[in-house]
């Protein structure tokens, strides 16, 4: 038996392994600080007013047509905690309680620290 024997593992097998992992523990990474937590929410229903995005789908789909400012609080595992309307204009009530809603139960992207809680508050314009 030879003891100088080394197990030789692919240079390019182990570095893509490498990179894998370091991947995969960037994207499960939670946020910490409140001020990116706010700045991310922000961003992602800006981007659901867009045209391709969903919001703003479901209102052209419900014929919604309205200025709603809404106060939104959020927790962890992606969800809205809570949702209220702070003020509304041009919408009638039905339409007020299908997009809050639809808010309400639309999930973020992003995770949260554990039992950690953010408000900011939101204008969309219909």
């Amino acid at each position: 038996m030879n003891d100088t024997s080394i197990i030789q593992f692919p240079a390019k097998k182990v570095l893509a392994f490498l990179l894998l992992m370091c991947s995969v523990s960037l994207f499960s990474q939670r946020i910490t600080k409140p001020e990116q937590i706010v700045k991310m929410a922000k961003s992602e229903l800006s981007a659901g007013m867009e045209k391709t995005g969903d919001i703003y789908a479901f209102a052209k789909e419900n014929n919604i047509t309205g200025n709603i400012e809404v106060e939104y609080v959020i927790g962890d595992n992606k969800k809205v905690i809570t949702l209220n309307l702070l003020s509304s204009e041009g919408m009638s009530i039905p339409h007020k309680n299908a997009i809050k809603t639809f808010l309400f139960y639309r999930k973020f992207s992003f995770k949260t620290m554990k039992k950690s809680r953010h408000q900011f508050t939101y204008t969309f314009q219909f």
